[in-house]
């Protein structure tokens, strides 16, 4: 009775050593995630690469969001989705434009999601400029272009963004618009708009972002702009 009661208290000892095995990883593992985010926020990249084999292997399998990396000196991000087979894998350029439809223009109603994708396309078909140059008919590139879209950013201004593709969910409705753009359709206000923005007032500037860009029209909340021939010099 005793050598069984005895095996009984090594198996209790065993099992709650091994949930306190499994607490500690659980611990560790959110340490590591704070302390590689503070890496990241602070640009330093020595310490960054120590913890990208925590990011490769806890933040895709746990999270299924983003990875994020220095390059160059700034932060970029690669949006992440987990596939039916189950491998990780980069958004398609429609995920990311149907996300960044949906961060930029989900509440301005139908019109002004499908000026604000507008506006996305008709920088990915630029004739010249600066979006010809550094997009290259890329609507990664485009998106991702930094500077450009607040919502392909995590942070912004020092801060945490919450209000980021990386936070959306788009709904059929974002697909449908982003599959709209992609085909060519534009709406005839828009035009061949390259920048739209905020003015939180009831007017909009002249110019915007400088004077490459030319009023056109506004549509709920935005301002939006066509090129002037000031743009092709860019």
């Amino acid at each position: 009775m005793a050598l069984r009661d005895e095996a009984a208290r090594d198996e209790e000892e065993r099992d709650e050593a091994a949930r306190d095995d499994v607490l500690r990883d659980d611990e560790r593992d959110e340490a590591l995630f704070a302390v590689f985010f503070c890496c990241v926020a602070m640009r330093n990249l020595s310490v960054h690469k120590i913890f990208q084999y925590y990011v490769n292997v806890l933040y895709h399998k746990k999270m299924k969001k983003a990875i994020a990396f220095l390059h160059g000196g700034r932060i970029a991000r690669i949006a992440w989705h987990e596939s039916e087979g189950g491998e990780t894998m980069a958004y398609s350029d429609r995920e990311l434009l149907a996300r960044l439809i949906e961060c930029e223009a989900g509440g301005e109603g139908e019109n002004g999601m499908k000026a604000v994708a507008g506006v996305v396309m008709n920088r990915v078909e630029a004739a010249g400029g600066e979006y010809a140059r550094i997009g290259q008919r890329s609507i990664r590139r485009i998106i991702m272009q930094p500077g450009q879209f607040v919502c392909a950013n995590d942070m912004a201004g020092g801060v945490y963004n919450p209000q980021n593709i990386y936070n959306m969910r788009p709904t059929d409705v974002h697909y449908a618009i982003a599959d709209w753009a992609i085909a060519g359709n534009r709406i005839p206000e828009v035009g061949e708009a390259l920048w739209f923005f905020n003015p939180y007032s009831p007017d909009c500037r002249p110019n915007f972002p400088t004077t490459v860009g030319k009023f056109r029209a506004r549509i709920g909340d935005h301002c939006f702009y066509t090129p002037t021939p000031a743009y092709y010099d860019t």
